[in-house]
């Protein structure tokens, strides 16, 4: 029987950075150690963070049905929802330049500098308003992307220290 690699399970605090795109297809480079640790620099804008387990994404294919009734997959659609833990006005206003934007989302493990980063995705924000003060609103993030595989979505590393 096999046993889970422990190692590779990410668990903790993530901090959510949300970069733009200079072009669709153009990735953004990913910062090194020392941005994450500073909170973000011009390119990588600190939007938040989550707890372990709050954060979603899903793969779908993206299939037509052709004339003759087969299906041709066309790509793959990948969706990623996580609640925004910080709801400050400035980390909203920074959210909201992103919108109709393609973007690249990373999402950073501070303690060891894990990663999971969504690349060519759009975003939307929404509200979820408890209006009581013992809890405190949120502002969901969901943000889709299409690519010909799931790689062109998503990948996972750990940032280089330089």
């Amino acid at each position: 029987m096999p046993y889970l690699d422990k190692t590779k399970i990410m668990h903790g605090i993530y901090h959510v950075f949300i970069a733009k795109r200079t072009g669709e297809t153009t990735p953004v480079t990913l910062p090194i150690q020392s941005v994450i640790t500073a909170g973000g620099d011009a390119t990588w804008k600190p939007v938040g963070a989550y707890k372990e387990g709050a954060a979603k994404h899903k793969s779908e294919d993206h299939s037509i049905s052709l004339q003759n009734g087969a299906k041709m997959q066309m790509g793959v659609t990948g969706t990623f929802e996580v609640p925004a833990l910080e709801t400050d006005a400035t980390k909203l206003t920074t959210l909201e330049t992103f919108i109709n934007e393609s973007v690249d989302i990373l999402c950073v493990r501070p303690s060891d500098f894990n990663y999971v980063e969504y690349k060519g995705y759009g975003l939307v924000v929404g509200s979820d308003d408890k209006l009581q003060a013992k809890d405190a609103d949120e502002f969901p993030l969901k943000a889709t992307g299409t690519g010909a595989k799931l790689s062109d979505l998503r990948a996972v590393g750990v940032l280089a220290v330089s």
